[in-house]
């Protein structure tokens, strides 16, 4: 799609690419844009990338190939978000006819198509023959028959399956690690542009974490070089917000925690808890989470705080947070993204996923006028008064930055991984 803003900046034509069908043998044109868009945009929907595109007014098929746009006001970062996940065009006749079941058996335009995904079981999907690009050679796209996709938590083991020939590529290798692929004479490194930023929210709406000063303290107490000495191991960063600093959005000059315990004991004590608490950390069960998850508590137990691990699988730790039962959670984030308004929206928005509870309403309203600011210096300094205000409410923790690379077998050719860290598949090959 080629995307081309109107004068006023309320509106934009996206010109689609001619001949592209979507597995299903339905055509791609501007009416599945349309079905597309308004359905992310859609309340009954509840899209979690909804808040992204919600300057969206409306949406028409100007002719078979060509859409419009309407925008309630010009914004500086639809199209950032129409290239991410809001921006995924499925096919309007698969999602009618599976319904809610459409999410485990997608049809999309791309060069493989979905085969299978049995309960707990690996994905796999197949070359799609109609599939629109042909390679440098001139042979059709993409070059392999399938692909099948394993969910291995452990990254030892992950590894170790690597090696042994079992996977020919891993993703979210850590630091620690990279030296065993490097000294390999099977496997080698993938860089990517991404790294994955480590943080902890706290629950808001319920004690301690109602109370700010406890917040700070807990801020206080992260020795957030320790982290990164021990989980990167020299591959990694302390930042003062979710930004790296190759993004316009970063502020070098924010004032972040920095390590102070007896500042920490300090205002636990003023807090009423001059002899420590207990409270519950949930993380997901992957590493390095673990390994993060155990150095905090062994952080916060010298100042007398009692940690409990709650490591769950993804979707329950999700289920968890989102009916905000926790009370402090741990997560990642690859940075950067596209747009800063990706990583706003998706902690900071009004109507979006508040890890925190509830939002932080202060920062949800520059939000949206950072959003809808198109002039990038303007939408600078409204970022950096929602960072300096979300830094100020203490319930996001940023811990450190730590580089991620992702591993392959050294026989698997002519891999791409884009800025956001995906896999391009379509021109890999493997050598005999």
């Amino acid at each position: 799609m080629l995307f081309r803003s109107s004068a006023d900046g309320k509106a934009l034509t996206l010109n689609l690419h001619p001949g592209v069908k979507f597995h299903d043998g339905t055509p791609f044109n501007a009416a599945a844009v349309v079905f597309n868009l308004e359905r992310a945009i859609s309340e009954k929907t509840n899209s979690p990338y909804r808040p992204q595109v919600s300057v969206i007014d409306g949406v028409e098929a100007v002719s078979e190939l060509v859409a419009r746009i309407k925008l309630k006001s010009p914004s500086g970062a639809i199209i950032g978000a129409l290239t991410g996940q809001p921006g995924m065009m499925a096919s309007p006749a698969a999602v009618q006819a599976s319904g809610q079941d459409f999410g485990r058996k997608p049809v999309g335009t791309g060069p493989f198509k979905f085969v299978e995904w049995p309960s707990g079981g690996n994905i796999t999907v197949g070359r799609s023959a109609a599939y629109w690009r042909a390679g440098a050679d001139g042979q059709p796209l993409p070059y392999l028959d399938n692909v099948t996709v394993r969910a291995i938590t452990n990254s030892s083991v992950k590894l170790v399956e690597l090696e042994t020939d079992n996977v020919q590529l891993i993703d979210n290798i850590v630091p620690r690690e990279f030296d065993r692929v490097e000294k390999s004479p099977v496997m080698e490194l993938v860089p990517v542009e991404i790294g994955v930023q480590q943080w902890y929210a706290v629950n808001t709406t319920k004690p301690p974490f109602n109370n700010i000063t406890v917040r700070k303290a807990f801020q206080y107490a992260m020795n957030r070089k320790q982290m990164v000495d021990l989980v990167a191991q020299g591959r990694g960063e302390i930042l003062p917000s979710m930004f790296t600093k190759s993004e316009w959005a970063y502020e070098a000059d924010l004032d972040p925690y920095k390590y102070d315990a007896a500042k920490a004991k300090a205002m636990l004590a003023e807090a009423g808890y001059p002899n420590g608490l207990e409270i519950e950390l949930t993380t997901i069960q992957r590493e390095p989470d673990s390994t993060v998850a155990q150095i905090i508590q062994s952080q916060l137990a010298a100042l007398g705080v009692k940690v409990k691990l709650d490591v769950l699988d993804r979707q329950a730790f999700i289920t968890k947070n989102e009916a905000a039962q926790h009370q402090m959670s741990m997560g990642i984030s690859p940075i950067p993204r596209g747009d800063p308004d990706v990583l706003f929206t998706l902690f900071f928005s009004r109507d979006g996923y508040a890890r925190s509870g509830k939002p932080i309403l202060d920062v949800a309203t520059l939000v949206e006028q950072g959003r809808a600011e198109v002039d990038q210096a303007k939408r600078k300094a409204i970022y950096r008064e929602a960072q300096a205000k979300m830094l100020d409410d203490a319930s996001y923790g940023w811990l450190f930055l730590r580089q991620t690379a992702y591993a392959k077998r050294k026989e698997l050719r002519n891999l791409k991984v884009n800025p956001a860290g995906y896999w391009r598949l379509e021109e890999v090959w493997r050598a005999k």
